[in-house]
């Protein structure tokens, strides 16, 4: 094996172990969803379960303060590990931890003004029925306090991911979300209140961050964080790039976090709540559909560096599609058991719920195969400028929709603000973009890599609506779903392996493998 296949192959098994690693982290986080979603829901009503969900909304909003600092790490971190400048990613990342200790400032200073007037922002209040407002102005606070405190360390699992370490980054969070069932598990059996249940995540989420800034320095030996490197030419210098990807920050949360907060403005918690467990399913589609994809933007800053414009077309081209050969399984697998999943976990039968769940996975799916591997690509190899124009022209349209159908059609309309301007940008403008920058064109794109896995997909999702309807709501246990899911699931992977993946492919994939596994079965699979 020559010195540049050696190197390909170690690179490999580093990605199929971050990946799997991915989906072993992804496995826990639904798993622990489930049960977080039902402590939550049960301990704290639907009323305070809404204000909790509204709560998170409003804070992830912090995210605004990142200034794009966060990619820039990613990035320049990714360079680094490849040139071997330390001296140079000293710089941006001690001048960037000083900045997001001002911002921890900022953070605590908005929070405590927010407090003031939470019963002005918000319709705290439904069905003649009002939250205790000094209390939870309290709480506003905590949780103020306990966002500006992690707020600093965030940088650690992000340089960890840019080390392509991301194995190392899952183990912690595994581990916290171990402790965290456990942890809500016990605040709500011991009766304890929601100060109690803040101070608590606050405290695990701030011990994961540590845990991974351990890590990330004895993986970088002249890793250095000091006052003196703090310089203002080193904000200069990333100014362009951060700020742009701070304009898709911005766009990101309007987009995927303002709905929440327009019907809390707009209706009122019960409306959130609804809204929020009709997200579940998204969300976990949306998990258990991206792990692979955590890789690429390491990939191609690096590629991007080195100036291998061909490898890096055909990493993009090769990454899309396994980006939406899970994607798309994943989907099929789900959608038909939204109405059993909803009932059998949450008791939740009403068609409003239901509806908004099918819209909100359809949308994600979109966003999903047409988007996700192209938006990691463009944004590391020099179109972070135009993808910032398209993420501020789809944040707008987002929320215009959202207000007009809200009053239109209620709840439903949110989800539907939501979908049209993606179904748009998606389909219309990011995959012929994808497309070109694959060394490709949008027809022969769209026959090599979408449509043979719709065919293998479309098929497998009719049977399981077949079975969804055959079998009535209340026979649809936990055993039941979980043995429709798998089955199916890998009827749709030894399809695909027999009709999407190449031979090539095939080969290079199983070299991966344990020495245990038989050759001759190797070599049947393979064929």
């Amino acid at each position: 094996m020559s010195k540049a296949a050696a190197e390909d192959f170690k690179f490999g098994k580093l990605l199929v172990k971050n990946t799997v690693s991915n989906y072993l982290s992804t496995a826990v986080k639904l798993v622990s969803s489930i049960f977080l979603t039902y402590f939550l829901v049960n301990g704290l009503g639907r009323e305070f379960y809404g204000f909790w969900s509204l709560l998170w909304s409003v804070f992830i909003y912090s995210l605004l303060l990142d200034l794009g600092f966060g990619k820039a790490v990613e990035k320049y971190c990714a360079e680094a590990s490849f040139s071997g400048n330390m001296k140079k990613f000293n710089s941006i990342l001690s001048t960037i931890i000083f900045g997001y200790c001002i911002i921890a400032l900022v953070i605590i200073s908005i929070g405590f003004g927010m407090s003031i007037y939470l019963d002005k922002i918000f319709t705290l209040h439904d069905g003649g029925y009002t939250i205790n407002i000094a209390y939870y102005r309290k709480v506003f606070m905590l949780f103020t306090l306990g966002i500006a405190l992690v707020f600093p360390t965030g940088v650690f699992p992000t340089i960890l991911l840019a080390m392509q370490r991301t194995y190392l980054r899952n183990y912690v969070i595994v581990a916290n979300k171990l402790i965290e069932v456990v942890g809500v598990w016990y605040i709500f059996h011991a009766e304890y209140s929601l100060m109690t249940l803040i101070i608590f995540t606050t405290s695990i989420n701030l011990l994961s961050n540590v845990v991974m800034a351990i890590m990330a320095f004895r993986l970088m030996p002249g890793l250095k964080i000091r006052f003196s490197y703090i310089k203002l030419s080193t904000l200069k210098y990333i100014a362009d790039f951060s700020f742009y990807t701070y304009l898709l920050t911005i766009c990101d949360l309007i987009i995927f976090q303002t709905d929440r907060v327009l019907l809390g403005v707009m209706v009122g918690m019960t409306s959130v709540a609804i809204y929020q467990i009709a997200t579940k399913i998204p969300q976990m589609i949306s998990i258990e559909s991206t792990q692979f994809q955590t890789n690429l933007a390491p990939i191609a800053a690096i590629l991007h560096k080195s100036g291998d414009k061909e490898k890096l077309q055909q990493t993009m081209f090769d990454s899309t599609r396994i980006t939406v050969f899970i994607c798309t399984g994943v989907f099929a697998v789900s959608i038909p058991l939204v109405r059993p999943i909803l009932y059998r976990w949450l008791k939740i039968e009403d068609g409003t719920t239901i509806m908004l769940a099918y819209i909100l996975i359809s949308s994600m799916y979109i966003l999903i195969v047409f988007r996700d591997t192209a938006k990691h690509f463009l944004l590391m190899t020099g179109y972070h400028r135009l993808l910032s124009k398209i993420a501020i022209a789809e944040a707008v349209s987002n929320i215009v929709l959202s207000i007009i159908f809200i009053k239109l059609i209620g709840v439903i309309g949110v989800a539907c603000g939501t979908l049209i301007p993606n179904v748009i940008i998606s389909v219309m403008i990011i995959f012929p973009l994808a497309a070109k920058h694959s060394g490709s064109s949008p027809v022969p794109y769209l026959l090599k890599v979408y449509l043979p896995v719709i065919l293998v997909a479309a098929p497998i999702t009719s049977l399981i609506i077949f079975a969804t309807h055959a079998v009535p709501m209340y026979k649809w246990t936990f055993w039941a779903l979980s043995v429709t899911a798998a089955t199916t699931g890998i009827i749709y992977l030894t399809a695909g392996w027999l009709v999407y993946v190449t031979r090539a492919e095939k080969k290079k994939l199983c070299s991966f493998l344990p020495e245990f596994v038989p050759r001759k079965l190797i070599a049947f699979i393979t064929k």
